[in-house]
C-alpha cells in the first residue's frame, strides 16, 4: 500500500540530511475505525504533534538522543537527532470530531471512527455499435 512505498522510498533514498527520520507507520481499518499506529521509540508524548484535517492525518515531531559513555580510558558522547513528518490520507466516511490518539511506551495510536461508505454502483448495458457504412 501507500505507505509501505513511502517507507521503501525513504529507506533507499540518499540520506544527505542526516536530520530525517521515516519511523514505522501502518494504517488501516478495524472495527468501524480506520487505525494509524507509529512506532516511536524514545520519545516522549510532548515531542509528537497529532493533526486532523477533513483529509488527512498529520503526524510530526522530532527525537533527541544522547549516549553518554564513561571509563577510566575513555570519554564517549553522541547525540543524534531526528524530525518526522507523515501525511496520511484518510478515507471517506472518517469522523475526525472522534478522532482518538494515545502514546504508550514509543506506541502511537490514533483511531477515527470510519462509516463504511457503498460506492455506487450503475450498470450500463452496452448496445450494439450502428454500422457507418
Amino acid at each position: 500500500d501507500f505507505l509501505h512505498e513511502m517507507d521503501r522510498f525513504y529507506a533507499k533514498a540518499p540520506t544527505e540530511k542526516a536530520d530525517w527520520w521515516a519511523p514505522v507507520v501502518e494504517a488501516r481499518r478495524a472495527d468501524g475505525n480506520f487505525v494509524v499506529t507509529a512506532e516511536l521509540p524514545g520519545l516522549k508524548k510532548e515531542e509528537v504533534k497529532v493533526q486532523v484535517t477533513e483529509d488527512a492525518l498529520t503526524l510530526e515531531g522530532e527525537r533527541k538522543q544522547e549516549k553518554e559513555e564513561k571509563s577510566e580510558e575513555y570519554y564517549r558522547s553522541e547525540r543524534s537527532y531526528g524530525h518526522f513528518y507523515r501525511s496520511i490520507p484518510l478515507p471517506e466516511g472518517a469522523d475526525v470530531d472522534q478522532a482518538k490518539a494515545e502514546f504508550s511506551n514509543g506506541l502511537l495510536r490514533i483511531s477515527i471512527p470510519c462509516a463504511e461508505v457503498k460506492q455506487k454502483v450503475k450498470e450500463i448495458p452496452v448496445q450494439e455499435a450502428k454500422s457507418t457504412a
